[in-house]
């Protein structure tokens, strides 16, 4: 699930900045989507870092 989620995050982002033209360009979407993708690598990170009693 996560695998596919970050393609996803990933691309769409990348196909909002390369075509402009079709999906509008939108810097807010971007930066929503990065904020999400940070949010999902700071939980994570803290997640591994995380130790069991």
């Amino acid at each position: 699930g996560a695998v596919v989620w970050l393609t996803t995050v990933v691309s769409m982002a990348v196909i909002e900045l390369m075509f402009p033209g079709i999906y509008g360009g939108s810097l807010l979407v971007v930066a929503g989507e990065a904020s999400m993708l940070a949010a999902y690598l700071a939980l994570a990170w803290m997640a591994a870092r995380e130790r069991p009693p």
